[in-house]
């Protein structure tokens, strides 16, 4: 609120209308759609030999993930953090596995078998009012 009274008309005016110009949204599809295919993604993305890309929107290769977490100072874990790990996915700005922690097999095991259960689920109902029934 402090801002606003500060500085009313160039940050609010401004950020509205950033937020209008690039909240233009091409996906045509219903929220139900979107929050299904999030699912359905996730339990059937090769996890094995693939890192999610959030910041290519591409399947990316974890050894091209490791060389490049190698060439930057990341402390103690640099590349070995793309190495026996169940589940990779590249932060979009530091490039950092975020799912780093899910070296445990039987834990990852119930996470994916989570993704796979509600995925299953979502493709048995016909919209986003009945997910709860």
């Amino acid at each position: 609120m402090q801002l606003k009274k500060k500085f009313p008309k160039y940050i609010f005016s401004t950020f509205c209308r950033r937020i209008e110009a690039g909240s233009k949204n091409r996906y045509k599809g219903s929220l139900f759609d979107l929050f299904r295919g999030f699912f359905r993604f996730y339990s059937t993305f090769p996890f094995e030999r693939g890192v999610v890309s959030v910041r290519t929107g591409h399947v990316l290769d974890k050894h091209s993930c490791s060389e490049h977490s190698e060439s930057v100072e990341e402390g103690d874990s640099g590349g070995r953090q793309w190495y026996g790990k169940e589940c990779m996915v590249e932060d979009p700005i530091y490039r950092y596995n975020v799912a780093r922690a899910t070296s445990n097999r039987d834990t990852w095991c119930r996470i994916l078998g989570a993704f796979r259960e509600t995925s299953r689920r979502l493709e048995e109902r016909p919209g986003l009012g009945q997910i709860f029934y």
